[in-house]
């Protein structure tokens, strides 16, 4: 797995690099938490922070034809896995040809 974040990183990084005369990509950051709330008696103070977790999302376009996604994820405050990576390669308006590692919705 660490192989493939590697990979990853490094193929948006260079991609970056190259294409610099076209749209930058965006970077988009995000943190969470739960507070869990003490006794009665505890009062705000008596709370706790627990399930500290965070993320880095990197999105752009190569050319007009080539799009690219990386998030990377952390969700106990300091290991971090990559939940998605995906490169999309446009030949029509209607038909993008994407391959990665995607997130399935289910619910």
């Amino acid at each position: 797995m660490k192989k493939i974040l590697a990979l990853c990183v490094l193929l948006v990084l260079a991609a970056s690099a190259a294409s610099a005369q076209q749209a930058k990509p965006e970077a988009h950051g995000y943190f969470a938490f739960s507070f869990i709330r003490g006794g009665e008696e505890g009062g705000p103070s008596g709370g706790s922070l627990e399930g500290l977790g965070g993320g880095l999302l990197l999105t752009g376009i190569f050319t007009s034809r080539i799009d690219y996604r990386l998030e990377v994820r952390s969700r106990s405050g300091a290991d971090f896995a990559l939940e998605e990576a995906w490169l999309g390669i446009g030949w029509a308006e209607t038909l993008i040809l994407r391959a990665g590692l995607f997130l399935v919705p289910f619910g």
